[in-house]
């Protein structure tokens, strides 16, 4: 089935951005000023098929920072961090070196 655009509208971020929320027969999407795949706070890609899962994406690339940045049913789970694909423990070895650094620098 082909994607077709049912509405568009511009909406702010969770960073007070603006950005473009595409909805269409498949999914909804969000995108940047510079049309790229792209949101802050929550996925930027939620499938109406809930076998599909939901894709976090920040200015075009895969990142999620408090989880898996693609989730699919079957409780299969991807994480990555500015567009690297990393392993789970990698993941959760570099948030906590990351929120190790903010307390010691507050």
């Amino acid at each position: 089935k082909m994607e077709q655009t049912i509405e568009s509208k511009e909406i702010i971020d969770s960073d007070g951005n603006v950005i473009i929320e595409v909805v269409t027969n498949n999914a909804i999407n969000y995108y940047n000023k510079k049309n790229d795949v792209h949101r802050i706070g929550g996925p930027a890609i939620i499938y109406r098929d809930y076998k599909a899962g939901q894709r976090w994406i920040k200015n075009g690339q895969y990142h999620r920072e408090d989880g898996p940045a693609v989730t699919t049913e079957g409780q299969k789970y991807l994480y990555f961090l500015h567009g690297e694909e990393v392993s789970k423990e990698e993941f959760y070895r570099r948030m906590l070196k990351r929120r190790s650094e903010k307390l010691k620098s507050s």
